[in-house]
């Protein structure tokens, strides 16, 4: 359904107008074999180390993210940097990369909202660490993760990895948000 089909529309913030599973086709998946193929990872992965590991791009679409229980960054869309489809891509990348450092898959899908005058769209995948019990403490490796592409009618806007951990007594110590950036940084290069 077409937002502009909408007679009366949910507007309310946080509840989508729209979800569904986030399920790629046949198409896209060959297309995102070519993209990882012809480098297209490699090259945001170097600017994600230039961003956020060197410090060398300082360019204002590229954010850290930092919270008392979580850290994060986000680049926002540019055109001279990524192409329409880039940043999907590069979610999705991300996600196939952290599944084998220990995480498993708890939902991918696909929100709408109606904002007033635009829609946004986003495109999640959130991962949670396999249950493993070291010394009586669940290993929460980096944390949960959340990797969200957002759109606004339809025209990528921006791409947010975050990472939230829990101080609880239950879980031992994440392993430092850094650690996960030179993981990545090193899986395809």
């Amino acid at each position: 359904m077409d937002p502009e089909d909408l007679l009366s529309g949910n507007e309310h913030p946080a509840i989508p107008y729209h979800q569904e599973i986030l399920v790629r086709d046949d198409f896209w998946q060959k297309q995102q074999e070519e993209w990882m193929a012809a480098g297209g990872f490699e090259q945001f992965l170097c600017l994600i180390k230039e961003a956020f590991l060197d410090g060398t791009l300082t360019e204002d679409h590229f954010r850290s993210l930092t919270g008392a229980m979580s850290d994060g960054w986000m680049i926002k869309w540019h055109a001279h940097r990524f192409s329409d489809d880039t940043l999907s891509r590069c979610a999705d990348a991300l996600r196939d990369v952290i599944l084998p450092l220990g995480y498993t898959l708890y939902m991918s899908d696909l929100r709408e909202f109606l904002r007033g005058d635009y829609v946004e769209t986003i495109e999640r995948h959130y991962l949670k660490p396999a249950l493993v019990i070291k010394e009586g403490l669940a290993d929460q490796l980096y944390g949960n993760i959340l990797i969200e592409h957002r759109l606004i009618d339809r025209a990528s806007y921006d791409l947010r990895m975050v990472v939230q951990y829990y101080h609880d007594q239950n879980f031992a110590y994440p392993q430092p948000f850094v650690k996960l950036l030179n993981t990545l940084c090193r899986s395809v290069m």
